[in-house]
């Protein structure tokens, strides 16, 4: 069994629970409004915005060398999607802060990037894998649910 496979198994059930929270629920029963989904692509781009400089700061590291995560890059996707967003909103920008776990996410990967810099392979593993595999349902469900002409909301991670 191959990294892949292993971790689809053995993170199914942290999935399910995931999928069952209301607020995924309603993304993926394409109820979520675009509020929301501009919260959740906020919360994405700050984990990005830790997880991508450290990225790119520890390059030549033996453990993360061989792979091209810039090509993967979604920091500067999500800032677009969300400026579309914000835009439909009418500048309607009361957004609430980032989520605790968001922020102790990406202070997790801060500490990651001075003292232990190979976890970060792990952290842009399940980030890139999960959220651009995802990222292909979600797309056709937030085209669908908000309306969106194909061009636009495809560029981020959520909506690949």
């Amino acid at each position: 069994m191959n990294l892949a496979e292993r971790l689809k198994r053995e993170t199914r059930s942290q999935h399910v629970e995931v999928e069952r929270t209301p607020f995924i629920a309603a993304l993926l029963r394409g109820r979520l409004d675009r509020r929301g989904y501009l919260l959740l692509l906020r919360n994405l781009k700050a984990i990005y915005a830790a997880l991508e400089p450290a990225l790119h700061r520890h390059a030549a590291h033996p453990a993360l060398a061989r792979f091209d995560f810039a090509a993967l890059a979604r920091t500067d996707a999500l800032a677009s999607d969300i400026e579309a967003l914000r835009d439909d909103l009418e500048g309607d920008d009361d957004s609430p802060p980032l989520g605790q776990p968001t922020v102790a996410h990406a202070d997790h990967l801060a500490t990651l990037d001075q003292a232990a810099s190979e976890r970060l392979l792990a952290h842009a593993y399940v980030r890139y894998l999960g959220d651009l595999s995802g990222g292909q349902v979600l797309g056709r469900i937030v085209r669908e649910s908000f309306r969106l002409p194909r061009a636009r909301g495809r560029r981020s991670t959520t909506s690949a």
